[in-house]
């Protein structure tokens, strides 16, 4: 049967690594970075050539990798930092502006407003536009379990949910028709002589 590499490109969350290419692209928070330091750092979706660039990797990855799916990340994306990037606000304001939440329709539950949950559906509306960018690749799309938990997006034949955070999970997503994979339990910290901190220190 051999071995499958299928590819993951994790955002909008985890991006960090972007700013390597143009700090522009992940957002600004330098209050949370002295904290936390890189961790979870997202996109920034105010600038104006991100989505062209994540295009291109996207592109790029389906060109690379011949498997039928491409991991599109989706976890862990930090509100704090979000919130903290006056930019952000500003292009949360312009999408309200733009109606974004009638624009998008076919299903997909987008209420783009400033409030407790707008992280939650900015990192929708970004998902949204890179699983598009994947299938225009004619890849089906993996991502991690938080893009179907928040109710944003219902089930297609494209999308597969990675359960990792709560094996209840799998159970729920599948009755709502969500094709899903388990990974929960097997991540290296969830082993007994593993912990957060120090990951493996045994056989």
């Amino acid at each position: 049967m051999g071995i499958r590499i299928i590819p993951e490109l994790d955002v909008p969350g985890h991006a960090a690594g972007f700013r390597f290419g143009n700090p522009g692209y992940i957002a600004s928070c330098p209050a949370y970075i002295a904290k936390f330091k890189h961790w979870g750092i997202p996109l920034n979706p105010s600038h104006p050539q991100l989505l062209a660039v994540v295009a291109r990797l996207i592109n790029e990855l389906s060109t690379i990798f011949p498997d039928r799916y491409l991991h599109l990340g989706g976890d862990e994306v930090s509100k704090p930092c979000w919130i903290e990037d006056p930019a952000f606000k500003s292009w949360v304001h312009a999408q309200e502006e733009k109606g974004v939440s009638t624009i998008v329709g076919n299903g997909v539950n987008i209420n783009m407003k400033w409030g407790d949950d707008v992280t939650t559906d900015a990192s929708a509306l970004l998902m949204l536009q890179f699983m598009k960018n994947a299938r225009e690749n004619q890849k089906s799309v993996i991502v991690y379990q938080e893009v179907f938990d928040h109710q944003r997006f219902n089930a297609d034949e494209y999308s597969v949910s990675q359960i990792w955070i709560s094996k209840f999970a799998l159970t729920e997503h599948v009755n709502r028709g969500v094709k899903a994979i388990s990974a929960w339990g097997w991540y290296v910290t969830f082993f007994p002589h593993c912990n957060i901190v120090t990951f493996c220190t045994g056989t």
